[in-house]
């Protein structure tokens, strides 16, 4: 079942607590059920009507740090993506350019370069915002997934696991680390994460540590 099926089915499904609670201690559940499923629906639709900003649109006029140079040519990092770009001038790692052209693969840059900027100040605005976002709920996190994990994402998690291959993988939005001890027995696995808030999480210490 797809995933924005089970969202809007969580209040229906939600009901299923007055078959096993008094009406007293269901009641109060639901209500909390109900309040998080409304909150996801406004953050779905608000979603939905946002501007794209995607493809060639979007990357000209942003500013990406380069990461490594060779003369008028270096590789420039793009929402998390390296890309292979080229300048008029010449380039130097730690560098802050802006998207001008996308010739293919490869981007035009140009600009006046700032040494040593820090990621976090080229960094595209939107994907700030998601890293503060979950920065802010990074230590409430687990507590927020609770009831849906022990219910339904833990076996979920064992099924998708037991069907990955591979000697090296990397996981992408690794989180706060839940899927660490789903990781088949003697494959290196790399995890990254877009908040380094829930990178620290206790639950990822100890599942990376273990």
């Amino acid at each position: 079942m797809p995933w924005c099926h089970v969202l809007l089915s969580i209040p229906v499904t939600g009901l299923t607590v007055f078959l096993f609670l008094p009406v007293p201690v269901a009641a109060p559940i639901y209500l909390v059920i109900s309040a998080g499923s409304l909150f996801v629906y406004s953050k779905i639709l608000r979603a939905m009507h946002r501007p794209v900003a995607t493809g060639r649109e979007g990357m000209i006029g942003r500013e990406v740090l380069v990461t490594s140079a060779n003369g008028h040519a270096g590789v420039v990092r793009w929402r998390g993506e390296l890309w292979k770009a080229c300048s008029a001038g010449d380039l130097h790692s730690g560098d802050s350019v802006r998207i001008t052209g996308v010739k293919g693969l490869q981007l035009m840059v140009s600009g006046n370069p700032a040494r040593g900027t820090d990621l976090s100040k080229v960094e595209d605005p939107a994907t700030s915002r998601e890293r503060k976002r979950y920065d802010r709920i990074a230590p409430l996190y687990d507590s927020m997934e609770g009831m849906m994990e022990r219910l339904a994402f833990r076996k979920l998690r064992a099924r998708l696991w037991a069907q990955v291959t591979g000697e090296k993988l990397l996981e992408v939005g690794v989180g706060t680390g839940k899927n660490i001890p789903y990781y088949p027995p003697g494959v290196e696995v790399t995890g990254i994460d877009l908040s380094p808030r829930m990178l620290e999480s206790p639950h990822a210490c100890r599942s990376s540590a273990s």
